[in-house]
């Protein structure tokens, strides 16, 4: 029995050593730049500023604002999303895009090159001639391969004329306003500001030119403007890459006194996020979570059970989204403090990512954001001890997966 299965048995451990050598080696570049990158690009915290602030929860609220503001553009606008599908939605907006820029409009548009790589199929140069500029971003670059292919432009922000900005959850493509017959009904949360707009276009133009490899900003028409509102909320944009984010995170839960609700799609905390919510717990901050019944990335599921389990406590209380998908990043810690962006609670965005944020201050605009957290959460289901404990066998063996292969998640 054993001759008959000796080749079959040889092959097998052979494949599994030479896949455990490159993962090794992978990982020791990926982590060693990763560390280089994050010194040459420091935390981008913006200065504290008041303007008006909407809450999106629907893709085609968004899109609808998104559209008609750019209708209305006179000078620039400036746009970055993860994901650009090419779609009808896409084309709609485009189509916005190219009009505007027929009015002398500056447009400039980037999409992450993995995660919009749909857009090859879009007439770029069309585009072009008609004074749209598309640009890919986060290039693969062949002396650290493993790493430029790993790490990606996870932001979302829009910059238009001299006081709208846009920062959120949401990608453009039909999946966003419900059209994924797997996925269904997508929650996100977006946030429309007006105010000053000056740094979030500084950071596109940041972002810009190191795509592009450019060291001078041509035709730039950024600069700073006044801003009065008598409905003001004040903000500030926080942009990031790798792992001060995570201390960013845990400072902000090391502060709480009375609650935290975090809404995120996929839950993979780092050992100190997850070590900081177990001390909050337990000095009395009641803490909610809630994540999605239904993922469009069912393998970070298991290991999020998993911390579900080693966090158990009688101050924090577990929630499964099941209208749809539920694709939202928020944390609103007390009454006076709201995080929103593009940053998810996973290795990917802790460590490896360009993340986009934007953390809101005052009591009136955290309510608000309560409020749309309790609407989602009557969609929700509770996840209990016991459930966790139920889960099929290959759930708990895929909760334990190394983290070295979780870091790519």
């Amino acid at each position: 029995m054993l001759k008959k299965y000796r080749k079959w048995i040889v092959y097998s451990t052979g494949i599994s050593i030479l896949l455990s050598i490159a993962i090794f080696v992978m990982n020791k570049q990926v982590q060693h730049e990763a560390i280089e990158y994050d010194k040459r690009h420091p935390i981008h915290m913006t200065t504290l500023q008041n303007g008006e602030v909407e809450i999106i929860s629907e893709g085609k609220e968004l899109y609808s604002s998104l559209i008609n503001d750019i209708h209305k553009a006179r000078e620039r606008v400036y746009m970055q999303f993860f994901i650009i599908r090419y779609d009808e939605q896409t084309k709609r907006l485009l189509k916005a895009l190219e009009e505007a820029a027929l009015r002398g409009v500056e447009v400039k548009v980037t999409g992450d090159l993995m995660g919009s790589r749909e857009m090859s199929l879009a007439p770029l140069s069309t585009l072009k001639e008609k004074g749209v500029v598309f640009k890919w971003s986060r290039p693969l670059h062949s002396s650290s391969i493993f790493h430029s292919i790993q790490h990606r432009n996870h932001r979302r922000i829009v910059a238009i004329d001299q006081s709208i900005s846009y920062i959120g959850g949401f990608n453009v493509g039909n999946e966003y306003i419900g059209k994924d017959k797997k996925l269904g009904h997508w929650t996100d949360t977006h946030v429309r500001l007006v105010g000053n707009n000056i740094e979030m276009a500084q950071q596109f133009k940041m972002d810009w030119e190191e795509d592009r490899g450019e060291t001078k900003w041509k035709d730039s028409k950024v600069k700073s403007v006044s801003f009065e509102s008598n409905k003001e909320t004040s903000y500030q944009f926080l942009f990031t890459t790798g792992a001060e984010l995570e201390q960013k995170m845990v400072s902000w839960i090391k502060g709480a006194k009375e609650d935290i609700w975090i809404a995120t799609p996929y839950f993979m905390p780092s050992d100190a996020l997850a070590a900081e919510m177990l001390q909050a717990a337990k000095r009395g901050v009641n803490i909610k979570v809630m994540v999605p019944k239904t993922s469009d990335a069912w393998f970070t599921q298991p290991p999020g059970y998993h911390r579900m389990e080693k966090l158990m406590n009688k101050n924090i209380t577990w929630l499964e989204y099941t209208k749809g998908f539920l694709h939202s990043k928020i944390m609103i810690i007390d009454h006076d403090f709201v995080d929103v962006g593009t940053a998810n609670w996973d290795p990917r965005s802790l460590y490896l990512n360009d993340e986009s944020n934007c953390l809101l201050y005052g009591q009136e605009i955290n309510q608000r954001f309560r409020e749309v957290y309790l609407n989602n959460e009557q969609f929700a289901t509770r996840i209990t001890e016991q459930d966790l404990t139920e889960k099929p066998w290959w759930v708990k063996v895929l909760g334990k997966t190394p983290k070295d292969i979780q870091y790519y998640f």
